[in-house]
């Protein structure tokens, strides 16, 4: 029986109704299935968006520290701190985003352990930079442990990737396969109900549009993050080059000096030297003393200790000073002798401008300008000692020349008016015998005068010549005590002539090798010395010893002494002590005379005396052979 319209049209429509309801529970099965792939794409999403920043993170610590480690600027340590709190946060959202994936998480952990790894190898690289500096940590980066952590995190986050690009993948397929078969159920569901399934279709168009315009943004947004990897790199990069060539530059800078120089923090530590400086404490300090003045080390230190030396005290409380801001420089010159040669520097600090401050120390070599000087200062004093001696030269020249003049004048005044006397004939015999006598002694007081200036001049000029002959002294002596004695007589002066046994031995001819004319010269010399000297009834007493090898002279008298400031003046030529200039008369060469042929014998003379009017003794040591 045909179905009526009217019965048609409640079934159609019920037919409709259960077509639009079964395709109502398809529609609303794929909206779940859809609302689930696009969460679980989402999670994906979330999940390579925080790998890949995790990945960003590292860089940053990685980078950060070698920021550090090449320039020893604290200002790449914020990378690192950055970088290692951004990479707990994104692995701490991980954990929540993986939790129902057991694979995922167990990747997860080790990446955590890794990370872990890494913080402490970086902390490890910026410890040794700042207590040993760039090269002890250069090599230990060298090592490659910092490579080998970074490659197995890279690996680590390749896997996780990869792992949740194939569960998108797998995902992906499912919803297809599930829109698919729901599709073509509603097709065949759908041909009473055209605007149903055309609802439906669209439904179903617009939920793929919506899935692939989230694909879009999801690609687009990967395309963004590897485009912000990449001008972060790139930043970093040039960052750190930058970072190189400065610390570079300013290293060349400082080895271009030929000074010493150190660099100070705030607080005195070495953080920066130069050639100069580490090559002259290699040279010239202990182990312990380099120690001391390396980069690390408080330059304050080397200012101290117990050798209370006042430039080091001076230095530190003037270096303290610029540390605080109290000074902006100061120079100081100290010596700084090495075992084998004099040395002086020039120390000038200067304070270090900036906010972090400091100070730079330079050492300057200045001995060459201070030996300059001090030769100067030698010129200087020898020119006025040369001008002083030539003023006295020339002092004593006049003074020689008018003593000459005087000594020669005396005498030969005396002969010729006592020659006049005897020219007019009125003197009787006695006065013209008197007459004889007085020139015959001014005479030879005029020669004698004569022959000692003649014996200075030779000997001065080197051309006095000896004439050895082996002769007894013993012998000399009494012949020049006989030539003598009329003078002391004449004073009524005792002298005495004494001499060891020795000379008495072998019928007492025991001999020395000499001049006997200029031993007798000195004798003589010697003996009218003192009798110039020794007042009317004194004593003269002459001793003949043998010492060793040699025979011992001694002239002593208790006549008028040598004061202590005349003493080192004896036997100079043409020196007379004021004080008995009219007693002496002279030229002042018999005592001088007495030492250079003395001298020349190859011996020595040399006088005692404790004062003025307490005698002298001249003592005269000959080389018997």
């Amino acid at each position: 029986m045909p179905i009526s319209l009217e019965k048609k049209i409640p079934l159609l429509l019920l037919l409709a109704l259960l077509i639009l309801a079964t395709a109502g529970y398809f529609v609303y099965r794929s909206a779940n299935s859809l609302q689930e792939a696009v969460k679980r794409e989402k999670q994906t999403t979330e999940v390579l968006v925080n790998l890949d920043e995790i990945l960003i993170s590292v860089l940053d610590v990685e980078t950060g520290s070698r920021g550090f480690v090449l320039t020893g600027n604290d200002v790449f340590l914020a990378h690192f701190t950055d970088g290692k709190q951004k990479t707990v946060e994104n692995i701490g959202r991980l954990e929540t985003l993986l939790a129902d994936n057991s694979d995922q998480t167990a990747h997860l952990a080790g990446l955590k352990k890794q990370f872990a790894d890494k913080i402490v190898e970086v902390e490890k690289h910026i410890s040794i930079r700042r207590s040993q500096g760039l090269a002890a940590s250069s090599d230990e980066i060298a090592g490659g442990e910092g490579k080998v952590l970074m490659d197995n995190i890279r690996s680590t986050i390749g896997r996780m990737k990869s792992e949740e690009s194939r569960l998108l993948e797998i995902r992906e397929s499912n919803l297809q396969n599930s829109l698919s078969k729901n599709f073509w159920l509603m097709m065949l569901g759908s041909l009473a109900g055209t605007a149903l399934l055309l609802l439906a279709s669209y439904i179903v168009f617009f939920e793929i549009r919506k899935r692939r315009e989230a694909e879009i943004e999801l690609i687009e947004a990967n395309k963004e993050l590897e485009n912000r990897v990449a001008l972060r790199t790139e930043e970093l990069k040039k960052a750190v080059e930058k970072a190189s060539v400065g610390e570079l530059f300013s290293r060349d800078i400082l080895n271009s000096f030929s000074a010493h120089v150190a660099v100070l923090d705030k607080n005195g530590i070495i953080v920066e030297v130069n050639n100069a400086w580490e090559n002259f404490a290699k040279s010239n300090s202990t182990d312990e003393e380099l120690n001391r003045t390396g980069i690390g080390q408080n330059y304050l230190n080397v200012c101290d200790g117990d050798c209370g030396d006042v430039n080091l005290a001076k230095i530190k409380t003037n270096l303290t000073a610029i540390l605080i801001g109290e000074l902006k420089q100061f120079t100081i010159e100290y010596p700084c002798h090495a075992p084998d040669e004099q040395r002086w520097f020039l120390m000038q600090v200067n304070t270090l401008r900036g906010e972090n401050g400091g100070a730079v120390v330079s050492h300057y070599n200045i001995t060459d300008r201070v030996k300059a000087e001090k030769e100067s200062e030698q010129l200087l004093l020898s020119e006025r000692e040369a001008r002083r001696e030539a003023e006295i030269a020339n002092r004593l020249r006049d003074d020689f020349m008018a003593s000459v003049s005087h000594e020669l004048r005396t005498p030969l005044n005396s002969i010729l008016a006592w020659a006049r006397l005897l020219e007019s004939g009125k003197l009787d015999a006695e006065v013209s015998s008197k007459a004889m006598k007085t020139i015959i002694r001014n005479a030879e007081t005029q020669n004698r005068l004569i022959e000692d200036l003649m014996d200075i001049a030779r000997i001065i000029s080197g051309k006095l010549k000896l004439e050895y002959e082996n002769i007894n002294p013993r012998e000399l002596i009494s012949s020049s005590i006989e030539t003598v004695k009329p003078a002391a007589e004449a004073k009524s002066i005792k002298l005495d002539f004494s001499y060891q046994k020795y000379y008495e031995e072998n019928g007492g001819k025991q001999t020395i090798s000499a001049d006997p004319h200029r031993l007798q010269q000195i004798v003589s010399n010697l003996l009218t010395n003192a009798i110039k000297f020794t007042p009317e009834g004194g004593a003269i007493k002459v001793g003949l010893a043998r010492e060793d090898d040699h025979a011992i002279l001694k002239v002593k008298d208790n006549g008028a002494g040598i004061s202590r400031e005349f003493l080192p003046f004896v036997f100079e030529p043409y020196q007379q002590d004021l004080k008995h200039a009219k007693q002496s008369g002279g030229l002042g060469l018999g005592l001088s005379i007495v030492r250079q042929l003395t001298e020349l014998h190859g011996g020595s003379v040399y006088v005692e005396s404790e004062g003025e009017n307490l005698g002298t003794t001249f003592t005269v040591k000959l080389p018997i052979a």
